[in-house]
C-alpha cells in the first residue's frame, strides 16, 4: 500500500511484528502516488461496505452490490485515463492464462502452499 514492494523483497519480513517494524522504518521511502491510490481504494471499499450494511435494512438488493468488482473496473478505467503506470504505480499488466479445459483450480495446491505462510498473518490483521 505504500509502494515498498521492492524494499520488502530485499528485507523479507516474515512475522506481523517484522512487517510493522519494516513499515515504521521505511515510511520515508514510500511512493506517494501508490499510497494515494491504495488508501483511496481502501476507503472506497470500506465506505461502500458500510453503505451496504446501512442500506440493506431498507433495500435488500443492496447486499448484492459487487463493490470489489466495481472498484477493480473503476481502477482499471482510471489507470487508463490518468496513466498511473507513468507515475510509477505498479500495474498488473497482461495476465497469462494457462491452456486447459477449465480456468478454475483448487486453490490449496502444492504450488500455492508457499504463499500461505507469508500472507496468513496479514490476512488475519485485515479481518479486524
Amino acid at each position: 500500500m505504500f509502494g515498498l514492494v521492492g524494499l520488502e523483497d530485499k528485507y523479507n519480513p516474515h512475522t506481523t511484528v517484522d512487517k510493522i517494524e519494516f513499515l515504521v522504518r521505511n515510511l520515508t521511502n514510500m511512493h506517494y502516488p501508490t499510497t494515494i491510490v491504495s488508501f483511496t481504494t481502501l476507503a472506497l471499499l470500506i465506505l461502500t461496505r458500510q453503505f451496504k450494511r446501512d442500506a440493506a435494512k431498507r433495500f435488500k438488493w443492496t447486499s448484492l452490490f459487487p463493490e470489489v468488482l466495481i472498484t477493480v473496473g473503476l481502477s482499471t478505467l482510471f489507470c487508463s485515463v490518468w496513466r498511473w503506470d507513468l507515475d510509477g504505480v505498479p500495474i498488473l499488466g497482461d495476465v497469462k492464462l494457462r491452456k486447459s479445459t477449465t480456468h478454475f483450480a483448487f486453490p490449496a495446491s502444492r504450488m500455492n502452499l508457499a504463499f500461505f505462510k507469508r500472507t496468513t498473518s496479514t490476512a488475519m490483521y485485515a479481518n479486524y
